[in-house]
């Protein structure tokens, strides 16, 4: 509605009731989607515990999987830290990095990005030794 030649300059403006009370309920309901996902990475912390306890999967493996927990760990930590700097609790840069400014948004995204590659890598590597364990069994 923003670029419309009829509700455009409202819309800019902020005067169009309508929009503001869509942009307020879609803010409320993002708002909402994050207060459930405030506390996830304490499950991390079980999954890691389960991981490094438990010995039902082979080594290597269970090294990929640490290591995709441990990133989902420090994606929701820095998640919880994106929404608090949002809400103007604390700084959206990471402190202590020096000169260079880093936020905490980056960091978000860059474990995203690498439990999201690790996830296909353990997946690959499952379907592998599913099948070497299909042959195994034709044999």
């Amino acid at each position: 509605m923003r670029e419309s030649q009829e509700y455009g300059t409202e819309v800019r403006a902020r005067k169009n009731p309508s929009v503001n009370k869509a942009k307020k309920f879609e803010s409320s309901i993002s708002n909402g989607r994050k207060i459930f996902r405030l506390f996830l990475w304490l499950n991390e912390i079980a999954e890691l515990n389960d991981l490094i306890k438990l010995q039902k999967f082979g080594v290597p493996m269970r090294i990929l999987k640490i290591i995709s927990t441990s990133c989902s760990f420090i994606y929701y930590l820095t998640d919880n830290i994106v929404y608090l700097a949002n809400l103007d609790l604390c700084s959206p840069f990471v402190p202590f990095i020096g000169h260079q400014k880093l936020k905490w948004k980056q960091i978000k995204n860059i474990f995203s990005l690498t439990k999201t590659i690790l996830e296909i890598i353990i997946a690959i590597y499952a379907i592998k030794l599913k099948n070497k364990e299909s042959d195994d069994l034709m044999q």
